[in-house]
């Protein structure tokens, strides 16, 4: 029935365009194309009139592009599916990368509008753009049931340790003995990790882990890019390779990232295992690993995001008591993530990126 559909609104400025993916969409009975936009401009106003499920947006129009058009959106849906669609969109672009920081749910790559096929177009779209469709509407149902409460009005106070973590050391101490950083993030996560990073002090002796939400291909230009701004290496993390104490490890799009204890050492795994809370990486996966490895010593960090991710792997190091950070609502893209972790009490500090950054730098400081 239309009423179970996925309702799509379509923005690109190409008629041809509109009509090769609306005839293509049509070979799921899963999806119904509910309008057009064919500028960023007419696209924001689109979203309020037609109430879409999901949004396919390209990045090149008129008025204002793409990228400006989702700054927009998002800041009345956040949650909303937004997937990118243009001939930028490939991973190894700063285009992509780009969306991914404001707030694209996904992307995929347009054939080149110079030498563009219908055969060819039709091809990504059934082939790549709707499958992505479905999952991010499967992904927004989802949130919805889970009926998050909304955090109280002082979620940008600190939120105190839990009693048993006090009798045991003080904050300070608890921080200055912290031997692993993990983050997780996934909508708006780029340029939160960009904003983060680059405060953090070059004498910071511990290994980060990383898993932001993107598909295979893209975490290596987000890497490259985090590298040019941070003041330790940034690195795609491979398979095998032993965690060095300074540099910063991110976890490839479409694997898993666990931490291995091998003698004296942590390695890196990497594995294709089924997807968690429809994320490969998953924050849940290394978090989980990361407490077995490091126990009260690590420390977690949920930045902006949709869903909840992390949330089960915040609970398990909440049990190991190690510390938990959490991105306020009012410096996130999105208060999923971070959100959930929040409302479910497991937050050691609930802060902004520039709070947290300096929290990282008071982590292994001599105290004596």
């Amino acid at each position: 029935m239309i009423a179970n559909k996925i309702r799509v609104l379509i923005v690109d400025d190409s008629a041809v365009i509109r009509k090769i993916i609306t005839k293509s969409l049509k070979s799921s009975d899963q999806i119904e194309v509910v309008g057009y936009a064919v500028d960023g401009e007419e696209a924001a106003n689109s979203v309020d009139l037609l109430v879409p499920d999901v949004v396919i947006l390209d990045t090149e129009m008129p008025k204002i592009n793409g990228i400006q058009a989702l700054k927009k959106i998002r800041e009345n849906h956040p949650d909303l599916p937004i997937i990118v669609f243009g001939s930028h969109a490939h991973s190894d672009s700063e285009a992509a990368v780009e969306a991914y920081s404001v707030g694209a749910s996904d992307c995929v790559a347009k054939p080149d509008h110079a030498n563009i096929s219908i055969s060819e177009l039709s091809r990504v779209i059934e082939g790549e753009l709707i499958s992505k469709i479905i999952k991010h509407a499967g992904q927004r149902v989802f949130r919805k049931q889970l009926n998050l409460r909304k955090a109280s009005s002082n979620t940008q106070l600190d939120v105190a340790l839990n009693s048993e973590n006090q009798n045991e050391r003080t904050y300070l101490e608890h921080l200055s003995g912290v031997r692993a950083i993990c983050i997780g993030s996934s909508t708006g996560g780029p340029m939160a990790l960009i904003e983060l990073l680059k405060q953090v002090r070059p004498t910071l002796n511990i290994p980060i882990f990383i898993v932001q939400h993107m598909p295979e291909g893209f975490t290596t230009s987000l890497a490259t890019r985090l590298d040019a701004i941070s003041n330790a290496e940034v690195k795609e993390a491979e398979h095998g390779e032993i965690a060095i104490p300074g540099k910063i490890y991110i976890a490839r799009g479409g694997l898993h990232m666990t931490l291995i204890k091998v003698g004296e050492d942590v390695a890196i795994h990497l594995n294709s295992k089924a997807p968690e809370n429809n994320c490969r990486p998953s924050v849940d996966v290394l978090f989980r690993s990361a407490s077995q490895v490091y126990g009260s010593a690590v420390l977690a960090i949920i930045l902006t995001g949709m869903g909840s991710d992390g949330l089960h792997g915040c609970h398990v190091i909440a049990e190991k008591k190690g510390l938990i950070f959490v991105q306020d609502e009012q410096s996130s893209v999105v208060w999923g993530m971070p959100g959930s972790v929040s409302n479910a009490g497991l937050a050691s500090k609930v802060m902004s990126i520039n709070g947290i950054a300096e929290q990282i730098n008071l982590c292994k400081l001599d105290l004596a």
